[in-house]
C-alpha cells in the first residue's frame, strides 16, 4: 500500500540533489597548478677549464613569473673559484688559482623563486703552470689628440699557446677603435671628439687566461684648436705692474671672424676699441682697425690652442696678444683665454702684462641686463700730483639695478689707510653699453670727497671688465655678480692668492686654509722683494679669523706666510668661475681687498672642491714684477701639456720684458714636474723649466741674471682639476700665477 509514494520520493531526492549544486548549476573545475619553474644554462661553462681562466655562463629560467632569476654558487667550497659580473642570469666563472682536491669544480644556478630548482655543470680545472703576465712594451703617452693614431703592443710570459691578448678600451662607445689587430699588437685610433671625462684607458686581455689583463693610465684626448676656433667679440683685460708704461691697465673689445681676421663690429667700421691707462700713456677709446683697412691686424692660432692676436689702431698703436685658449662652447667656439701683451712690432718697447680675453655676449649689451649687486676690486696706482703714484687699490660692493641711482659701498686703500664711502647721491650709470659692450658709470663718494669714474666691458649679465678713466687714479680690475644670496659665511677648505707692494717691494703669497668655526688655519708660501735675490718664505702655518658679518664683505685677518694681513672679502656668485667664467665648474669665491698697512695690493678666494692629480693640458698665466733696481717686468703664457705620471710635457709658452726695441720671446720650451703634499690635499711641490724659442733674435734670460734655461721651483694650489695657483718659492724672481685647465673642441 505503499508503493504509490514511490515516484514522489525520488522526485524530492531529485530536487535535493539540485538545490545542493547551486540552484540547479555546474561548478567550474579548479585552476590546474602553474608551471614549475625550470633552470637550465643557455651558455655552460665549458668542460674544461685552466687555473686562472674565466668564462661566461648564463641560464634560462622558464616559467619565473617574477623574473628573479638565479644565484650563482660552486663547490668545493672556498676552493672552486669565484664568481664576477653577477646579473640575474649571467655571471663571469673565474677558475681558482690552483685546481680543487679533486680536480674538479661544479657551477650551480639556483632559482631564486623556488631554491628546489636548479641547474650543475662540471668542469675540469687543470694546472697550467706560472701565470701569465702581460705588459705594454710601446710607448703610451698621457695625451692624445682627438682622432690621432696609437700603435700598441704587448708582450707576455708564460702563454705557452701563443693565444695572446684582446684590446678594448674605456669608457665603452666612447673611447675610440682598434685596428690592424694582432695577438700582440693593434692600432689605437682615438675618437673624433673628446669623450665625457677627458681620458680614456686601454685594456690588453689574455685570450689563454681571461682573468689577466693589464689596463694603461688615463691618456687625456685633446681637442684641436683651429682659426675656427676664435669667432665673435672678445673682451680684454691686461695688468702691468711695473711695465714699459708704468703700472698699468689695457682693456678693450675685439672682434674676430673665425678665419684669421679682424672683422668689423656690426653697426661700426671698426673691429673694436681698446684703452690704455697708466702714466706713460693715457690712450682711451682709440678705435681698432678691421684686416680689410689695415692688413696687419690679424691673429693666428696652432692645433694646442696657442696663438697671437695682432691689433693696429686709430692712433697708431700696434699691440699684440698672446693667448692660450683654455675654454670653449658647444659650438666649439673659445670663451676664455690666458693671455699677456706681447708687443713686438714697430720698434717700439715691450709693453708686458698678464690677464684675460673672455667672449662677450652682445644680448647683454644693455643696463637693463646689469642687475643686481657686484664685488669689485681695482688694483694700481694713484695719479698724486708730486707724481709719485704711490700704490692703490680699491674694492667694494655696486648695485647697478637702477641705472639712475647706482648703490653700494666702495673702499680704497692707499698708503695703508682705508677710507670707506658709500655711494652717494648723484651715483648712476653714464653711458649704456656700446656696440663694443663698453660703457662708463660713475659712483660719488661723499666720504672721500671725490667722485670714481669707471668705464666698462660687458662680458656676461653677471661679468664686467673695468678700469678707472678721470685720471684719479690708473687701475684696473674686475666686477663679478654676488647672486642673489651671497653667502656671509666662510664655511669649508678654500685656496687663495694675494699680492701687492710692501716695505720690501713686491709680495707676492699663495696657500689654502680651512675653516673652523671663524677660525682659519692651513698652508702657505710668499716670496717678496726689489730685485733678484728675493726672500721667499715657504710652508708657513696659516692662522686666523673669520668676523662672517651679517652682510658682506666679510673681514678677515690671516697670518701667513706675507705676515699679518687684514682682507676685505667680497663674495662671488657661486656660478661663476673668478678664473674661468665660461666653464661651468669651480664657481664662487671672492675678492679680496688688503685694508692693512703690510701690502697694498688685492686677491683671490676660491673654494677647494675635490682636487686630485693634474689631467689634460692646462694654459698657465705667470707674472714677474721687478721694481728694481731697474723697474721691469716678465709675463708668461704657455701650455702645460699632460706628460708622464708627476710631469708635463714639453710644450710651448710666450714670454716679454720691458726690452727696448721690444723683443717678445715666442715659441719657447716650457715643461714641468709636480709632487703632491701628502699633509695638504691639493698642494703640490713643482718646477717650471722655461727655455729660449730657437727664432729667437736677441735671447734674454727669463728670469734676469741667469742662463736660460731656466728651473724654478714653485708650490701649486689646486682648487679643483681644472684650476690651481702657482708661487715660485726659490729665490730668483717673485712669480705668482694659474692654472687654468684646457678644454679645446
Amino acid at each position: 500500500m505503499n508503493r504509490p509514494f514511490a515516484p514522489l520520493f525520488i522526485l524530492l531526492c531529485l530536487s535535493l540533489t539540485l538545490i545542493a549544486c547551486g540552484g540547479g548549476g555546474s561548478s567550474p573545475p579548479p585552476p590546474p597548478p602553474p608551471p614549475a619553474i625550470s633552470v637550465s644554462f643557455s651558455t655552460p661553462p665549458p668542460t674544461s677549464m685552466n687555473t686562472s681562466a674565466s668564462a661566461t655562463v648564463a641560464v634560462t629560467v622558464s616559467n619565473d613569473s617574477s623574473n628573479s632569476g638565479v644565484t650563482f654558487a660552486c663547490a668545493p667550497s672556498g676552493a672552486c673559484g669565484a664568481f664576477t659580473g653577477v646579473t640575474a642570469t649571467s655571471a663571469t666563472y673565474n677558475a681558482p688559482a690552483t685546481p680543487p682536491t679533486g680536480g674538479g669544480a661544479t657551477i650551480t644556478a639556483t632559482s631564486v623563486k623556488d631554491t628546489t630548482k636548479s641547474a650543475t655543470a662540471n668542469i675540469t680545472i687543470s694546472s697550467t703552470g706560472p701565470a701569465i703576465t702581460i705588459s705594454f712594451t710601446s710607448t703610451i703617452p698621457a695625451s692624445l689628440a682627438k682622432s690621432a693614431i696609437l700603435p700598441v703592443t704587448v708582450s707576455l710570459t708564460n702563454d705557452t699557446t701563443n693565444a695572446g691578448v684582446t684590446f678594448s678600451c674605456a669608457p665603452t662607445g666612447s673611447c675610440g677603435t682598434f685596428t690592424s689587430t694582432t695577438a700582440t699588437s693593434a692600432t689605437y685610433n682615438a675618437p673624433s671628439s673628446v669623450p665625457s671625462g677627458g681620458s680614456i684607458t686601454i685594456t690588453a686581455k689574455s685570450v689563454a687566461q681571461t682573468s689577466v689583463s693589464t689596463t694603461s693610465s688615463s691618456i687625456a684626448i685633446t681637442g684641436t684648436a683651429s682659426l675656427a676656433t676664435l669667432k665673435g667679440q672678445y673682451a680684454f683685460l691686461v695688468l702691468s705692474p711695473t711695465g714699459n708704461r708704468g703700472t698699468a691697465a689695457w682693456v678693450g673689445s675685439v672682434n674676430l671672424d673665425g678665419a684669421g681676421n679682424l672683422a668689423t663690429v656690426p653697426t661700426t667700421t671698426f673691429a673694436g676699441v681698446e684703452d690704455v691707462v697708466s702714466k706713460e700713456r693715457n690712450d682711451q677709446g682709440d678705435n681698432i682697425y678691421p684686416t680689410t683697412t689695415n692688413a696687419a691686424s690679424k691673429y693666428s692660432i696652432d692645433a694646442t690652442g696657442h696663438g697671437q692676436i695682432v691689433m693696429t689702431t686709430v692712433q697708431g698703436e700696434t699691440l699684440t696678444i698672446s693667448f692660450v685658449v683654455t675654454s670653449t662652447n658647444s659650438s666649439g667656439v673659445a670663451t676664455h683665454a690666458e693671455i699677456i701683451e706681447a708687443d713686438g712690432i714697430g720698434g717700439e718697447a715691450g709693453n708686458p702684462g698678464s690677464g684675460m680675453l673672455d667672449l662677450q655676449d652682445p644680448t647683454a649689451f644693455l643696463t637693463s641686463k646689469l642687475t643686481g649687486a657686484y664685488s669689485f676690486t681695482l688694483v694700481g696706482v694713484q695719479n698724486d700730483l708730486a707724481q709719485t703714484l704711490p700704490p692703490e687699490s680699491l674694492g667694494g660692493t655696486l648695485d647697478l639695478t637702477t641705472p639712475s641711482a647706482i648703490t653700494g659701498n666702495v673702499d680704497i686703500v692707499l698708503g695703508g689707510v682705508v677710507s670707506s664711502s658709500a655711494a652717494g647721491m648723484g651715483s648712476k650709470m653714464d653711458n649704456p653699453p656700446d656696440a663694443n659692450g663698453r660703457g662708463t658709470f660713475h659712483v660719488v663718494l661723499p666720504g672721500a670727497s671725490t667722485t670714481q669714474s669707471l668705464t666698462y666691458y660687458v662680458v656676461s649679465p653677471k661679468v664686467l671688465r673695468i678700469f678707472e678713466n678721470s685720471n684719479i687714479s690708473f687701475t684696473g680690475g674686475s666686477m663679478y655678480s654676488q647672486g642673489s644670496s651671497p653667502s656671509a659665511t666662510l664655511t669649508g677648505n678654500y685656496v687663495y692668492q694675494h699680492s701687492g707692494w710692501s716695505s720690501a717691494g713686491r709680495t707676492v703669497a699663495a696657500g689654502q686654509f680651512t675653516t673652523r668655526g671663524t677660525a682659519l688655519a692651513g698652508i702657505s708660501d710668499a716670496n717678496s722683494g726689489a730685485a733678484s735675490p728675493t726672500t721667499p718664505a715657504t710652508s708657513i702655518t696659516v692662522n686666523g679669523l673669520a668676523a662672517n658679518p651679517a652682510q658682506p664683505p666679510n673681514q678677515i685677518g690671516l697670518t701667513d706666510a706675507a705676515g699679518v694681513n687684514n682682507f676685505n672679502a667680497y663674495p662671488v656668485d657661486s656660478s661663476i668661475n673668478i678664473l674661468d667664467p665660461s666653464s661651468a665648474s669651480g664657481g664662487g669665491g671672492a675678492l679680496l681687498l688688503h685694508t692693512d698697512a703690510n701690502i697694498n695690493g688685492a686677491g683671490i678666494l676660491l673654494p677647494q672642491g675635490s682636487p686630485s692629480v693634474f689631467s689634460l693640458n692646462y694654459a698657465v698665466n705667470l707674472l714677474n714684477a721687478i721694481a728694481a733696481p731697474t723697474p721691469n717686468e716678465i709675463d708668461l703664457v704657455g701650455v702645460l701639456v699632460s706628460g708622464s705620471p708627476g710631469n708635463f710635457g714639453a710644450s710651448l709658452a710666450d714670454y716679454t720684458d720691458t726690452s727696448a726695441p721690444a723683443n717678445p720671446m715666442i715659441g719657447a720650451p716650457l715643461s714641468g714636474t709636480f709632487t703632491a703634499d701628502a699633509s695638504h690635499t691639493g698642494r703640490y711641490a713643482g718646477t717650471l723649466t722655461v727655455g729660449v724659442p730657437t727664432a729667437a733674435l736677441t735671447p734674454y734670460s727669463y728670469i734676469p741674471g741667469t742662463t736660460a734655461p731656466v728651473t724654478l721651483n714653485v708650490e701649486i694650489y689646486q682648487a679643483t682639476t681644472s684650476q690651481a695657483f702657482v708661487i715660485e718659492t726659490d729665490s730668483k724672481s717673485i712669480i705668482l700665477g694659474q692654472m687654468v685647465q684646457q678644454h679645446l673642441p
